[in-house]
């Protein structure tokens, strides 16, 4: 199972709990509204609830909006559990059935996240050779990330050639990502520089870059990645 089948599991899962508690509280009650359950019981589920979709789908999304809705009209938002759930449940339907954007762009994000990490630990060591590796990590997952920029935008990443279906090198995804106006031609420019590091590095020309330069660069395709979700 892929990581973002994984994930996308995992968040379904996590809704699917919470869920089950609710019902599990509907019935225990005997009253509208679950008034005879105990408040803390109550405002435990709502804050996991409202703690979920903030995490799956953003601060920014309908969902959340949602629930600040719910906060205007009652700062007491335990007494609207009910809304809450609702608002959950929606949200479980547009994970199971893809509809959730924000939620793929969190998964290839946390993937990306993992392979900066571990660039990150690597110029943490002290042996000046680490940097080689680092590099070739840091520029790869650039490349990963510029084909899923393309994937989200139509922009095709493989061509036929001498009937064999190839993938199209990162430098013409970069230029045709800047052509669409993804970005601008100055970042086009420093995108092109970070490639040519990680291509050294996969060349085995060690001495065309330096740590200093693989520290900025890994610093620079997190902040790019955090800019610009796939």
């Amino acid at each position: 199972m892929s990581k973002n089948n994984m994930e996308k599991d995992s968040v379904t899962n996590q809704i699917a709990c919470l869920l089950n508690e609710y019902n599990v509280l509907k019935s225990e009650s005997k009253r509208p509204g679950l008034g005879d359950i105990p408040l803390l019981r109550r405002q435990a589920l709502v804050s996991k609830a409202i703690s979920l979709i903030y995490r799956v789908s953003g601060l920014t999304s309908t969902h959340s909006k949602e629930v600040q809705n719910i906060y205007e009209i009652t700062p007491l938002i335990v007494y609207r559990l009910e809304l809450v759930i609702g608002i959950l449940e929606a949200l479980k339907y547009e994970v199971e059935n893809g509809y959730l954007a924000s939620l793929e762009e969190s998964i290839h994000g946390n993937i990306f996240s993992d392979y900066l990490d571990m660039a990150d630990n690597l110029l943490e060591l002290e042996e000046k050779r680490f940097k080689d590796p680092a590099a070739v990590i840091i520029g790869s997952t650039l490349e990963c990330h510029l084909k899923e920029l393309c994937k989200k935008n139509d922009i095709p990443t493989e061509e036929e050639k001498d009937g064999k279906i190839r993938q199209i090198k990162a430098d013409r995804l970069n230029a045709e990502l800047a052509k669409r106006k993804k970005y601008q031609a100055n970042e086009q420019k420093q995108i092109t520089a970070w490639l040519g590091i990680r291509n050294d590095a996969a060349h085995g020309d060690y001495d065309k870059y330096t740590k200093e330069q693989v520290v900025l660069m890994v610093a620079g395709i997190r902040d790019f990645i955090a800019r610009n979700p796939a």
